[in-house]
């Protein structure tokens, strides 16, 4: 594709950041997928963030193969805050992307969402990632309201529902805007991106969303997995929240009221549900780590989040400021799909059932109990039921 030009006839360039640590699996089809992009104008990034697996070598060979490609190398591991920002430093197009390296890139993705910023001005172009392994892709569960349809020239005090929108990938930055704002990544810290890429919607003119996939997701099946993926790894409970917490206070100081409260509600209804589902067979130390940050969380959370919140999430978080895991535990059991299961069943009993989950609340007559069931048991395989 011939590549969008700026007032004065020159391409305008795309900057794709791909920093590279212990990726020597997944690399080539990473670099592959950037370096085949319908839309020519680009340079790729690639931050040898002190790999020691093979990684460099394959990264070479990329430079060797392809000008367009660029190598900035850490002697040592220093993370991946650190290692976007070199990537930064080092880049000189007018636009930038930030690709990880186990992930790829749909064909037209860079095209389209240039497309859209010259066209726009915007200072954000935003798309869908899918997730995706072996079995197939689906949506990622925070591209949900303002992505449903392509919108140009829109943002987050008019979107609340962007406080979703929190991942780095998947976005186009404009490269003035960016250092304008001089925009850095926190380092030596897991979940770099949640303050930034909120503090980033609140300060931009206008952010452009297109609803078609700009972004492939990876979910890793083998080796190491994934920041998102070891939530029970020592320190990413402390750092998830610790993140938020910083996005929150930013919301609070600088967005409207209805964002913040938004903001509040996801964190319950997304960050908080997810982790406390890891209580009952976490380590202690994991334990403490998720009560003591996400109790300091919900201490600072919009009053206004709290009255949204389902019954079961009120009192999660009266659990959470009390210190009490055991009951979060507990609770959490209720939006478990076993939980969910023996509720159905028990209530079907007597003809009638009240099904209460976060944020859902349906009545449903005898009739209807099969089907109930049924739905249910799309959640999560159960045991067998009885006869």
């Amino acid at each position: 594709m011939e590549a969008a030009r700026a007032s004065n006839g020159r391409p305008e360039v795309v900057s794709i950041v791909v920093p590279c640590y212990q990726v020597r699996d997944h690399v080539d089809e990473c670099v592959q997928s950037a370096l085949g992009q319908s839309y020519r104008a680009i340079e790729v990034v690639l931050v040898d963030d002190g790999s020691t697996d093979g990684t460099a070598a394959r990264l070479a060979r990329w430079a060797g193969a392809d000008d367009r490609v660029r190598i900035v190398e850490h002697e040592d591991n220093r993370g991946l805050g650190a290692a976007r920002n070199s990537g930064v430093a080092a880049a000189e197009g007018d636009f930038l992307f930030f690709l990880d390296a186990d992930d790829v890139l749909p064909r037209d993705a860079i095209a389209r969402m240039t497309s859209s910023a010259v066209s726009s001005g915007a200072d954000i172009v935003s798309g869908v990632a899918v997730r995706f392994d072996s079995s197939g892709e689906s949506r990622a569960a925070q591209y949900r309201g303002p992505f449903d349809h392509d919108r140009v020239g829109t943002h987050i005090f008019s979107e609340p529902a962007l406080v979703y929108d929190q991942m780095a990938c998947s976005k186009l930055y404009r490269r003035a805007f960016w250092d304008d704002h001089r925009f850095r990544f926190p380092e030596g810290v897991l979940f770099e991106d949640v303050a930034l890429v909120m503090r980033a919607h609140c300060s931009a003119r206008t952010v452009d969303l297109l609803a078609q996939p700009t972004y492939r997701w990876r979910r890793r099946e083998s080796g190491r997995p994934s920041i998102t993926q070891d939530r029970r790894r020592t320190g990413s409970a402390a750092a998830r929240f610790d993140a938020l917490c910083q996005a929150d206070a930013y919301l609070e100081r600088h967005a409207p009221a209805r964002v913040w409260e938004e903001h509040g509600v996801k964190i319950f209804t997304v960050d908080v549900r997810i982790y406390s589902q890891l209580l009952a067979d976490g380590s202690p130390q994991f334990v403490d780590e998720f009560m003591s940050a996400a109790g300091a969380l919900a201490r600072r959370s919009s009053p206004d989040a709290v009255t949204r919140l389902s019954p079961v999430m009120v009192e999660v978080r009266r659990a959470l400021l009390e210190g009490d895991a055991r009951r979060v535990a507990d609770l959490a059991r209720l939006y478990s799909g076993s939980e969910r299961r023996r509720r159905v069943e028990t209530l079907a009993a007597a003809g009638t059932m009240m099904w209460h989950d976060p944020g859902a609340s349906v009545r449903i007559g005898r009739a209807a109990v099969g089907r109930a069931l049924r739905r249910v048991d799309r959640f999560r395989p159960t045991r067998a039921r009885r006869p």
